[in-house]
């Protein structure tokens, strides 16, 4: 970990990745090593789209630090150009579970123009035991019945057992 707070971000990108996605699994025991996560924000303005939605998966795990929160530019986030980090982007929100959270999600769900990023706003939302938004349009009214009927499928019956 102090590696990476010292050179992480002159790696180049598959280390980048593949260094985001084993902290993606990892959750940093207390607020001293919240010191060792803080170039991990640095990464939200890199070029690579990869490098943007690893930056935010690896900050799902720390949920619990709100000054990592604060540092996350959900707005910036929600609105990039690449459906992956859009979609990472509702991944975490989905972790926080809080009224701001909720509201963007909520948005994502109303707003994004891609069917998966939507669909993961969506699921995200279900999951938290929030309402899902009233359909305004065709691609949400699609997706917000895709997730409920997620929900009435038995377990058993969705994944192939009998």
């Amino acid at each position: 970990m102090s590696l990476a707070t010292t050179e992480g971000t002159w790696w180049n990108e598959e280390l980048l990745v593949q260094a985001l996605t084993v902290l993606a699994h990892c959750r940093a025991p207390g607020t001293e090593t919240e010191a060792h996560l803080e170039w991990i924000c640095t990464l939200f303005e890199h070029d690579s789209p990869r490098i943007r939605a690893g930056a935010l998966v690896a900050l799902s795990r720390q949920s619990w630090s709100q000054s990592l929160r604060r540092r996350v530019p959900v707005e910036r986030a929600v609105a990039d150009p690449d459906p992956n980090v859009r979609t990472a982007a509702y991944e975490l929100l989905g972790r926080w579970n809080d009224e701001t959270s909720t509201r963007w999600l909520e948005y994502g769900v109303r707003n994004d123009p891609d069917d998966r990023s939507r669909l993961a706003a969506a699921r995200r939302l279900s999951r938290s035991d929030r309402a899902l938004p009233d359909p305004s349009s065709d691609p949400v009214r699609r997706t917000v019945a895709w997730v409920r009927a997620e929900h009435r499928t038995p377990r058993r019956v969705a994944t192939g057992w009998s």
